[in-house]
């Protein structure tokens, strides 16, 4: 019926995506998920446990915002991070590559809003900007505990790492 949620698809190994024209290697004791029609799917979520908050998103999206710069891009996500009340307690910048694209990779230390557990983003986020259009805005996001960081990092940093154009 009208408004059914699609059966997530799940995959394994390496994952394509046609669309937009990438493909990155899931991790070989994780799935990546994608809930969305088919047709609209820029991405897969990769779960890192059980607990909803720890997962790694590998996606695309049009760059809606027209975002002028890589940099404006990342300070949009440092006020979106804020905007739902989390303190940010560090964040730092470098520059790096998402495949042969030249990207910012993000870490965002911070406390969600009512919460005592100290949360980590990391960010890779790279914009392919194509003439007279919005062009695309790549990017592998992980959210992670503190505590857990360092060994979701590991995850995180291969799928970079294999992330192809």
């Amino acid at each position: 019926s009208a408004g059914e949620q699609p059966t997530p698809r799940t995959y394994r190994d390496v994952y394509k995506n046609v669309q937009y024209g990438y493909s990155v290697v899931i991790p070989a004791s994780l799935l990546g998920t994608a809930s969305v029609p088919k047709e609209s799917e820029g991405g897969i979520n990769i779960s890192l446990s059980t607990k909803d908050n720890h997962y790694i998103w590998v996606g695309a999206t049009e760059n809606s915002f027209m975002f002028s710069s890589l940099r404006w891009a990342v300070d949009f996500q440092r006020v979106w991070i804020e905007a739902d009340g989390s303190q940010v307690l560090s964040f730092t910048q470098d520059p790096t590559y998402l495949g042969k694209l030249k990207g910012t990779r993000l870490t965002v230390r911070y406390k969600p809003s009512g919460s005592e557990q100290v949360m980590v983003k990391d960010f890779v986020l790279a914009l392919r900007s194509k003439k007279n259009a919005a062009g695309t805005l790549y990017r592998v996001e992980m959210t992670t505990s503190q505590n857990q960081y360092s060994q979701d990092r590991k995850h995180f940093e291969s799928v970079v790492r294999s992330w192809r154009i």
